[in-house]
């Protein structure tokens, strides 16, 4: 079996070159799209360790694609660690794909020396590592690799988002994590006011409504204003008290 880390380079066949294969004599195993619908396919069904994200076929498209990607508007994970070629040197592309929620942004013409360390980097140190592929909270227990959430034994149906913002909280239970860190770290987008805040509340708010009807009522705690924690108690008990 090929244990070795896949990637997934997104771009215009002819802009490829031998990035493919010098990456394959590397150890790693590249699938290559070409199209939006096949890159959010193959980020589902292959579970890559990386994207590298070229631009396909224009930086507003590749943007568009990250942006769905981090806010998980399509069945795909999240935190996949993302490093974009750029085919422009403005700083202010590159902003914007930091903006959008890439890990690293490199210029298309980078040495193949320099693109395997930052690959290796990512790897090593982001998206999968981030979160605990599982987590057990008294009643509660989250598994990433399933992605599944149980409560009592008995499973709990949740959408992308929903299911991103549990296991971030759940990855620091009792540790109240602020509008603004929510937003940067599941939604990919800077925190604040305004409709993504907003946005962000009713997702929570449907996420608490469907915990409570599981049994765990109360197990999120909303300090107005402020942000949202996983609490440490079981919610019976705590509303008993």
């Amino acid at each position: 079996m090929n244990r070795s880390p896949i990637l997934l380079y997104a771009e215009d066949e002819r802009l490829v070159g031998e990035l493919p294969e010098q990456l394959r004599l590397d150890g790693y195993d590249p699938h290559i799209a070409q199209a939006r619908k096949q890159c959010l396919w193959a980020l589902g069904e292959r579970r890559p360790a990386a994207l590298l994200l070229g631009e396909v076929p224009t930086l507003a498209t590749t943007l568009e694609l990250l942006r769905e990607l981090r806010a998980c508007e399509c069945d795909v994970d999240p935190d996949v660690p993302v490093l974009v070629l750029s085919g422009g040197q403005d700083a202010l592309c590159q902003v914007a794909a930091f903006d959008a929620g890439a890990d690293d942004v490199q210029s298309a013409d980078v040495s193949y020396l320099v693109l395997r360390a930052r690959l290796r980097v990512l790897i090593e140190r982001g998206g999968l590592a981030r979160r605990p592929r599982q987590a057990e909270v008294r009643s509660l227990r989250i598994d990433s690799d399933r992605r599944e959430v149980r409560y009592a034994g008995e499973p709990i149906e949740l959408t992308n988002i929903e299911f991103a913002l549990l296991t971030q909280l759940a990855s620091s239970p009792g540790r109240l994590f602020t509008k603004h860190e929510l937003q940067r770290d599941v939604w990919g987008s800077p925190g604040g006011a305004g409709p993504r805040s907003r946005a962000l509340d009713a997702h929570l708010s449907r996420l608490r409504r469907k915990l409570a009807v599981a049994g765990a009522e109360g197990a999120i705690e909303n300090r107005r204003g402020t942000g949202y924690r996983l609490g440490l108690v079981e919610p019976d008990a705590a509303a008993a008290a």
